[in-house]
C-alpha cells in the first residue's frame, strides 16, 4: 500500500501531548529543493513554536480518536489544510539544541502529573 503524495510548503510540525495537555511543539522546514523533511540525506532546521489552536485541537483530538493520553502527532500543512501524517503512542523526543531526548516542557509535565498521583 502506497501513500498519496500531498502538495505541501516543506515543513512537517510535531505537536507532542502529554497528559491531554500540550506539551511542547516544533517545525521541521525543508532545505531540500523536493522539500523531503525527514530523510536523513536532506537536511532541515528545526525550531521550537507556539501551538496554534487548531494545531492543538488536532493534535489532541487524534490522541483522543486513537484512545491515547499522551502521544505525538507529525502533520503537514497542505493547500487544504492541515493533514496528520501519524500519531505515535510515545512523546520522547530529540531535543536538538540541548542533544539530550527530553524536551522541558516534558520534565515539568511528566514531575506535575506525579506529584497529582500521591
Amino acid at each position: 500500500c502506497g501513500q498519496q503524495f500531498v502538495e505541501n510548503f516543506g515543513e512537517d510540525y510535531r505537536v507532542h501531548v502529554i497528559n491531554k495537555q500540550i506539551a511542547s511543539s516544533f517545525v521541521r522546514t525543508s532545505q531540500s529543493s523536493d522539500l523531503r523533511v525527514k530523510d536523513l540525506i536532506n537536511p532541515y532546521i528545526q525550531r521550537d513554536i507556539l501551538c496554534t489552536p487548531e494545531m492543538k485541537d488536532i493534535a489532541l483530538t487524534s490522541c483522543e480518536i486513537l484512545g491515547l493520553d499522551s502521544g505525538s502527532v507529525d502533520f503537514i500543512k497542505s493547500t487544504d489544510g492541515f493533514i496528520v501524517l501519524e500519531v505515535n503512542p510515545a512523546t520522547t523526543i530529540w531535543d536538538k539544541k540541548k542533544e539530550t531526548f527530553f524536551h522541558p516542557l516534558f520534565t515539568e509535565l511528566i514531575l506535575q502529573e506525579l506529584k497529582n498521583q500521591k
